[in-house]
């Protein structure tokens, strides 16, 4: 999930910088940079979340909270970076040749999944 993430914002942000509104590229507004430094953080809570996770399994400590906890935010900041890159692309968001779109289709299929899982988890325990 992390993967989709970062790759939908690498695939989008220099795009912001090529599509021009009121004879500015739309990445220089101040709304634009407010949302694509969000973007940036959700994915690096996301990727040091994982990081966590995968620390204390190398040090032999329990880290199921910390992997679920990984998982959940993973799955919450792709779908909603890949949702945001497609608005940062505009109509060319939602066309194939971007690939923009596939990010978000994706996010939302294994998105899905991880929340079946963790409920299921909730129901189990």
């Amino acid at each position: 999930m992390l993967g989709l993430a970062q790759g939908a914002f690498d695939k989008s942000v220099p795009y912001t910088y090529q599509r021009q509104q009121f004879g500015q590229p739309i990445g220089t507004f101040q709304g634009m940079a407010f949302q694509i430094a969000q973007a940036a953080v959700d994915i690096e809570t996301a990727r040091l979340l994982t990081y966590n996770a995968a620390r204390r399994k190398e040090e032999g400590r329990p880290f199921t909270k910390e992997a679920a906890m990984a998982k959940y935010w993973a799955s919450v900041v792709a779908q909603r970076v890949s949702g945001q890159a497609i608005e940062w692309a505009g109509g060319l968001g939602f066309t194939r040749e971007t690939g923009i779109e596939k990010f978000w289709r994706d996010s939302k299929i294994v998105g899905f999944c991880a929340l079946l899982l963790y409920f299921c988890s909730l129901i189990c325990v």
